[in-house]
């Protein structure tokens, strides 16, 4: 017998992963590069161009609805697709941005709240 994926269920396991972690509970605290995080976001982009792996960066500037889009969402060999939420030092995930995150985290994707190239890197490669 499917599971029905009614809206009822999904809320259910979106209320179950909320009771649960944070997002900054999930990963080791990272140094932040210094500046804003659009210079982080050139570094990534840069590098996943570099590369020839296809991403999505949503460039929207607000116009979405709050938290429903993260940053960046790569997509890399043998079917890995990452989604990423970048953060400058000092800034922190809006509640509408961790409820996204928790709902991603829990339908299985792979995601992430980056500060710092480094730990982008470290991703990319497979060793967060």
């Amino acid at each position: 017998m499917k599971p029905e994926f009614t809206e009822a269920w999904a809320a259910e396991q979106i209320a179950k992963a909320k009771a649960g972690w944070l997002p900054e509970e999930r990963e080791e605290r990272e140094i932040p590069d210094p500046g804003p995080e659009s210079d982080l976001q050139g570094k990534a982009e840069e590098w996943l161009n570099e590369r020839g792996y296809p991403f999505i960066h949503d460039r929207s500037r607000g116009k979405n609805k709050r938290g429903n889009i993260l940053d960046l969402h790569i997509y890399l060999p043998e079917g890995r697709h990452v989604v990423i939420e970048l953060k400058a030092k000092g800034k922190t995930m809006t509640d509408e941005q961790k409820d996204t995150y928790r709902k991603i985290l829990f339908l299985g994707h792979e995601i992430y709240e980056v500060r710092s190239f480094k730990k982008f890197l470290e991703i990319m490669e497979g060793k967060p």
